[in-house]
Parts: structure tokens; C-alpha cells; sequence
């Protein structure tokens, strides 16, 4: 992933836009870190999260049966959590807001 300054730095070299904004935040792949009595398991957690954006488009393209649509999300959630487990993972986002030079 591009630094905010790379970024900035491509902006101005290319010189159509003007940065009015800038912002570089991470978060917690585990979208329940933090709150207790909800962690539990965060692979789990962010498939499941996946699962309910993914899940009709990756079924259709793939005409996939429910039932291997299920499996597939249930595999990757174990997938995820033995990742979690051994790394600290962050999903980084990078905000940008451009307005045109004329």
C-alpha cells in the first residue's frame, strides 16, 4: 500500500488535483476487538462479515449450490483465524479527497 506521502506526491506530480484532504487510519481486522463479550473468533468474525457483502455475487458468478457457497465461507473463516492467530493484521485505508484545478 502507497504511504500518504507517495500519494500526495503523485497527486501533485500529475497535477490535475488539489488534495484537500489526507487520511491514513487503520483497523482491526477483528471488527469486535475490543469489545469482550463479542470478540470471540475473528476469523470467524470478518467471514462472516465477507460472507454478507460476497456471498450473492460470488454464488452466482460461480453458480454455486448454498450449500458449497457455505462451505466455501466456512473454510476461509478457519482460514482466517489460523492467520489471526500467528499475525496482528491491520486493514489500512487510505482516504483521499481531490477537488479539479482549472
Amino acid at each position: 500500500m502507497p504511504s500518504a506521502i507517495q500519494v500526495e506526491a503523485e497527486v501533485q506530480k500529475q497535477g490535475s488535483f488539489a488534495i484537500k484532504h489526507l487520511e491514513l487510519w487503520d483497523m482491526d481486522w477483528n471488527v469486535y476487538e475490543g469489545e469482550a463479550n463479542l470478540a470471540g473468533d475473528g476469523g470467524y468474525n470478518l467471514s462472516k462479515c465477507m460472507e454478507a457483502v460476497f456471498d450473492l455475487i460470488i454464488a452466482h458468478y460461480f453458480n454455486l449450490s448454498r450449500e458449497i457457497a457455505d462451505e466455501v465461507f466456512k473454510k476461509y473463516g478457519l482460514l482466517l483465524s489460523d492467520w489471526m492467530a500467528k499475525e496482528s493484521p491491520a486493514l489500512v485505508s487510505l482516504t483521499v479527497l481531490l477537488t479539479k484545478r482549472y
